[in-house]
């Protein structure tokens, strides 16, 4: 359960990384000219949460022959803190993290320990350029994409935004005005690929998550998405439990 709990984090991390641009029209002889610029900006819209955003959903893990299938709850109080409770059934809470502007703490009840790290030792662990605002914003699915210095692939309502300098790329169906799909190759020979699906109002209800080294397959359902005034997120670590860092 903790390797299971440490890739969940550290995908979540992996997640968070993007940029990136677009030219100004695409033009297909079998469709209507579409003006790239406007599509992106609609895109790029931020979600905005006016308080606290809460999440109930499922996470699957599926990693080389393992598999697990658990719950969660996430809170997120905008530009400021991100709490995550994971459960498995019968068993309850089996851990909670919270990530804050600099630091990220975890607490595994199956074997009662907890660690706290810097946001900046994860940055060196993971040899990724991290931020709480870019975790987040993968958390609202507001993801950016800057509008300049990329080539375009037209397939059916789907354009794919191609962004060769930092190695990434994502799809974007013309139609519904969505994104479905972000792809990095954050290290050599290792990927991570990001599809998006069931989209609403409050944004994609579905999240599938692939990495390629190690080897790792996430998948997270958005069961309840509510908007609150208020909320209460506790992080209280027992005397008893064994510091891992």
């Amino acid at each position: 359960m903790k390797s299971f709990t440490s890739k969940f984090f550290a995908y979540i991390i992996l997640m968070s990384i993007c940029s990136c641009g677009v030219k100004k029209t695409i033009t297909n002889d079998n469709y209507e000219q579409i003006d790239i610029n406007a599509l992106i900006n609609q895109i790029n819209t931020p979600k905005t949460v006016s308080d606290w955003l809460f999440v109930k959903g499922k996470i699957k893990f599926k990693s080389n022959n393992d598999k697990i299938g658990l719950g969660f709850s996430m809170k997120i109080r905008p530009d400021s803190l991100i709490w995550v409770s994971i459960n498995a059934p019968i068993l309850g809470e089996v851990n909670r993290l919270m990530l804050t502007k600099d630091s990220v703490y975890s607490i595994n009840r199956t074997n009662n320990s907890y660690l706290i790290r810097s946001l900046d030792q994860l940055e060196n662990d993971l040899g990724v350029n991290l931020s709480f605002n870019k975790i987040e914003n993968l958390l609202l699915s507001n993801i950016k994409i800057p509008q300049n210095n990329y080539s375009l692939l037209r397939e059916g309502d789907n354009i794919k935004i191609n962004h060769i300098p930092d190695s990434t790329s994502y799809v974007i169906d013309s139609k519904k005005k969505t994104l479905e799909q972000y792809s990095l190759i954050y290290s050599k020979d290792k990927d991570l690929l990001i599809n998006y699906s069931n989209h609403s109002v409050d944004g994609p209800q579905a999240i599938e998550v692939l990495i390629s080294e190690p080897i790792l397959h996430v998948e997270l359902t958005y069961n309840k998405i509510e908007e609150r005034k208020k909320e209460k997120a506790s992080f209280v670590i027992p005397s008893n439990y064994e510091n891992l860092n």
